[in-house]
């Protein structure tokens, strides 16, 4: 083995908790970058479901139309 991999190896087996501390804190924040946001987006998705339930996405709404226009507005439809 080479002088450089013979202080590696003994460095890792030297230092073995500080090394699975700094594993478990590289791992918790990767979890961490991961985990956040995606709950974010899921909860802004629910949001949005929610929201079109009770508006659906017509593209206009009439009130008080009197029956023979909507019969006319129905038969000029274009499809």
């Amino acid at each position: 083995m080479k002088t450089v991999t013979k202080t590696a190896l003994a460095n890792i087996r030297l230092n073995r908790s500080k090394n699975i501390l700094i594993g478990i804190a590289i791992s918790l924040t990767t979890l961490l970058l991961f985990l956040i946001p995606s709950i974010g987006f899921g909860m802004m998705d629910i949001q949005y479901e929610a929201i079109n339930r009770i508006y659906p996405t017509y593209h206009g709404m009439y009130q008080k139309v009197p029956t023979e226009t909507v019969e006319k507005n129905k038969s000029s439809e274009r499809n």
